[in-house]
Formats: C-alpha cells, structure tokens, sequence
C-alpha cells in the first residue's frame, strides 16, 4: 500500500534543498518499508527517483 510520509513533506518544506537535505530524504524514504522476497531493490530505485524529482522541483543541481 501506499506510504504518505508527512515527515519528509515537512522536512522539504522546512527549507532550501541543497545536498544535504536531498541526501537525507534519500535516506529516510525507504524507513518503514517492508519490500517482499525479491523486490528490496525497488527501494533503492525509490531513493534515486525522490533525489532526481527534489532537485527537477527546486531548481537545484547536483554537486
């Protein structure tokens, strides 16, 4: 089922991104998921799409 993270919508709303904050949502993403047998990668696809789409959203590039 889908997850809502309230806590990762305040935490882009709290400020400016910048990689620090990107690398931290990346992280924090994949708490609390419980992928099945076979399909933890897609977490890890899940943190790479949340980097890219944070930073087309704010503007702010890589490095």
């Amino acid at each position: 089922a889908p997850m809502r993270r309230k806590d990762l919508e305040k935490s882009l709303a709290a400020g400016a991104v910048d990689d620090d904050r990107i690398s931290s949502l990346k992280k924090k993403v994949g708490e609390g998921a419980t992928p099945l047998s076979g399909n933890g990668y897609k977490v890890l696809l899940l943190q790479g799409l949340i980097g890219k789409a944070v930073r087309q959203a704010s503007g702010h590039k890589e490095g």
